[in-house]
Parts: structure tokens; sequence; C-alpha cells
């Protein structure tokens, strides 16, 4: 095929997928432009391949290790992935532990005309379901394992999360200060039903479901990422909310929201990893907040594990150094939960002659209950780590140079 007719088979499939999108926000109008006080009862998905020929890249088409923008695994071998392939997003799907990826839908985003549809996070509860969402307005599922996918619209979509074959979705209002909806899906993301209105208003960070009835959130207040943050729980599957302490920054306040991630290693156990607000120092660079707390009452109390107190400072996470530099990629923070212990992921930087500053993620790990920390050294010693993720009973840890994992014999392996 010459590249002129390349080119033009390019040009019918962003058409095509521009057909799709008005069909997606067209079939989802109840949610456009209408201004409410009561969420619909009922949001129904739209199926992406109801429009002939909109997939970009075909399905079934290889997906490298390096575009992946987000993964996530079902069990041990089966995961699901967002990849950025010839500047489109596209759902992928592993079914050998992350050692080969596939292409297993539509173009999900293309560019900036597809803003409403735009997701960045993936999840998945069991091998047959999984959805995307994050930035956009909408949760795009399948319930058939890649087969077939769905977009159900929203006014925005603040977080999803999946316990068995139940989803949830977290969403706002469509107005500044608007409130905040929990809708549950039996069915893969096809039809949601409204189920309560969480306290608060803003924009939710993460939503956690470490069991079928408890569930956390994470929510940024809507002044900002500076504003309050607010943790709220439920253990009633959902129904009732109750908001618990938040013990990031002085008093609670002036956390920088995207720097922020809880954890829930059971229905009791929490860990809140945050960082911010960043500052610059002439002599140091970009400095940032950091702290870890836990908690073992669902977030009523919290115990500081490791913080940078004072700027330019450097305080110490067990026995290991803390800085307080930022690196210029700005990797998130996380802390992780699996089989083999608690893991964190610290955005960190080390000067290299002021005031640049270069990464230094600092990737640590803990088999004791959090109380003994350690560096996680070779093989990961130059490959930064961006995030991990249990896969069935060993551990893939997502680096600037692939996947890496720790298989249950302790045993690191590239994939």
């Amino acid at each position: 095929m010459t590249r002129r007719a390349q080119l033009g088979k390019r040009a019918v499939a962003l058409v095509v997928w521009a057909l799709v999108l008005v069909h997606i926000l067209g079939r989802n109008a109840h949610f456009v432009g209408q201004s409410r006080s009561a969420p619909p009862a009922v949001v129904t998905a739209t199926r992406w391949v109801e429009v002939r020929g909109a997939h970009l890249v075909p399905v079934g088409s290889s997906a490298p290790v390096n575009n992946l923008v987000d993964l996530t695994f079902a069990n041990g071998s089966v995961g699901y992935g967002l990849a950025r392939i010839e500047g489109a997003l596209y759902p992928v799907r592993t079914d050998d532990g992350g050692r080969q990826w596939v292409v297993r839908g539509p173009a999900l985003v293309t560019g900036a005309a597809s803003a409403p549809l735009e997701v960045g996070s993936i999840g998945a509860a069991i091998p047959s379901v999984a959805f995307a969402y994050g930035g956009g307005q909408v949760v795009d599922s399948t319930e058939d394992g890649g087969s077939t996918w769905w977009a159900s619209r929203f006014d925005e979509t603040l977080a999803a999360a999946g316990y068995g074959s139940t989803v949830w979705a977290v969403v706002e209002g469509d107005r500044a200060g608007a409130p905040i909806w929990l809708y549950e899906s039996n069915s893969g993301g096809r039809r949601w039903v409204y189920t309560a209105r969480l306290p608060g208003t803003g924009s939710a960070v993460e939503l956690l479901r470490p069991d079928a009835r408890t569930a956390y959130v994470l929510l940024a207040s809507s002044a900002g990422s500076l504003g309050d943050a607010y943790i709220m729980a439920s253990t009633d599957g959902g129904v009732k909310w109750s908001v618990r302490s938040n013990p990031c920054g002085p008093l609670g306040k002036s956390v920088v929201f995207t720097q922020a991630q809880l954890l829930a290693a059971s229905h009791d156990e929490l860990w809140l990893a945050c960082g911010g607000p960043v500052t610059f120092n002439r002599g140091l660079g970009f400095q940032e907040r950091k702290e870890v707390f836990s908690s073992e009452d669902g977030g009523r109390t919290w115990t500081a594990v490791a913080a940078t107190l004072t700027r330019g400072g450097t305080n110490r996470l067990g026995r290991l150094p803390l800085s307080g530099a930022v690196g210029p990629t700005g990797v998130s923070h996380q802390v992780a939960f699996g089989n083999q212990g608690y893991w964190i992921v610290l955005n960190q930087g080390i000067a290299s002659g002021p005031p640049r500053v270069v990464d230094q993620p600092l990737l640590v790990r803990a088999s004791d209950n959090g109380k003994k920390w350690q560096e996680v050294g070779e093989p990961l010693t130059r490959a930064h780590p961006i995030r991990v993720t249990t896969a069935g009973s060993g551990t893939v840890v997502q680096t600037t140079e692939g996947l890496w994992e720790l298989a249950p014999s302790g045993k690191w392996s590239h994939l």
C-alpha cells in the first residue's frame, strides 16, 4: 500500500471515529447541557462498534510495553492497559502475565477533539470485566474480555473501581460546586443505576473497594488542587458515607492532590502518600513536602510513617533517606499492597549542578506490615519506577525501561 493510500485510509478512519463520537454524545443526551439537582436514575451505555471502521490500529496488533500509560491485572495472567499508539489511546490486554500486549478494542481517544471521551486510567476485578475512566466524561467498559466495548456518558467521571463483576463510578455534576454521585453497574458497564450522593463537593482522586461492602473515596475540594481534602468511607455497600480525617499537610490543608494516593490494604487498613505544595529554592531547585501515613481503623486516626518537614530538609523512611527534591518528570507518588508486601514509589530528585535536578524515584518495600522498609535495588537501580501492581501471587513494576516482575520465589525478571 502506498503512503498516499495509507494516509487516505487513516483519514477515513478518523472521520468514522468522529461519527462514533457524535453517536456516543447524542445517545447520552440526558447528561448534556442540563442543569440538575437530581441525577438520572439510570445511564445506559452506547456500544463503541455500532459504527464500523472506527479502528485506526487493527484489533490484535501488538502494543509495545513502553507505550502503556496505565495497566492493571485481574489475576496472574490476564491484565488490561491503555496504550498510546500512533497518537491514539487503545485498550490492550495481556494473557501471559504482561509479556505480550495486544490491542483489544477501538481507539478510545484520538486527540484534542475527543476531550469529552478522554480516559487515562484502567481497572479490572475479574478477567472478563475491565473499565477505563478519568479525565473526561465517560466510562469505557467491556464485559466480554475486550471483544466489545461500551461508552457511558456522565457530566464528569472522576473515578471508578470494581469488585467482582460489579463496577462503581463516582461522577460530578454539571456545574461548579455540583454534588458528587455514585453509580453502580452489574452488567460490566452497559447499564448504570444511581446509588447515593456523597457528602461534600469537589473532584475525586481515587475510589477504592477492598471488599464488597467497604469503599473509600479521596476527594479534592472544588477550589482546586490546593484545597481541603476529604476521605470518605462507606461500610454498607455505598449507601451511606461518612467523612474521615485527612492527615496530609498542615491541619489537613494545602496538599497538591495530583501527588496524593490512598491505598486500602484491607477494609480498615489504609495508607496515604501525599506531597506538596511544590516550591522553588534557588539553591536546591524544586522542593516538595512528602508525607506517608497509615491507619488501622479506616481513617479515623493516622500514624506518621515518614515526612520531610523542613524546606530542603531530609527525613527518613525507616533507615532510608527521604529527599524533598522533585525530579523533572514529576512521577506521582504511589502506595501498593499485595501478597509480597507493601510498596511505595516516591517522586524524588537529586541535585546535579544547581538548579538542575534529575529523577531518582525511590521504590521501597516492606514485608512486615510496613514496619521495616528496604529500598529495591538491582535490577531496578537504573530503571525508574512508575507504578506497582499485583499480578496474582506476583508483583509487576512498570518502569521507564519496561515491566519487571517479582515472582513468588523472590526472583526478578524483565518482561
